[in-house]
């Protein structure tokens, strides 16, 4: 099962859970802060190791992470460690410096299922698409 990373602010909290499940719906296993890390957890540590274990790494773009010192340490490291990165443009900003030559799913739209299968097709999904709302 491929390991997704996914870098968000948590102000963005709600996309990224929603995300995050149809992501695992697809048969991925996401990690992501909030469900990955653990008490006691050495998230210093945690967060790189985390990414390396990753073969995608996911970068939700808005104005919040756009200002973000931590999604910009994760993006790094994911650049160093060259893995996939396939931003998402949640909410339109500008595109940190590092990542502008990627090509990012826009799902500044009111269609996240479309916007999801384009996220899928950027993964390089194979199977039968999940049902998401």
């Amino acid at each position: 099962m491929p390991r997704i990373f996914i870098s968000y602010s948590r102000k963005d909290i709600g996309f990224v859970r929603k995300l995050a499940g149809d992501l695992e719906k697809a048969g991925y296993d996401v990690w992501w802060d909030l469900t990955d890390l653990r008490g006691g957890d050495d998230w210093p540590r945690a967060i790189p190791a985390a990414i390396e274990a990753s073969q995608s790494f996911i970068i939700v773009l808005s104005p919040n992470s756009a200002v973000s010192d931590w999604v910009e340490k994760e993006y790094t490291h994911a650049l160093y460690s060259r893995k996939k990165i396939i931003p998402i443009m949640l909410q339109q900003c500008s595109v940190p410096f590092a990542l502008n030559t990627i090509n990012y799913v826009n799902f500044t739209s009111e269609d996240y299922a479309g916007n999801f299968n384009n996220l899928l097709t950027a993964l390089g999904y194979i199977g039968e698409r999940p049902v998401v709302e």
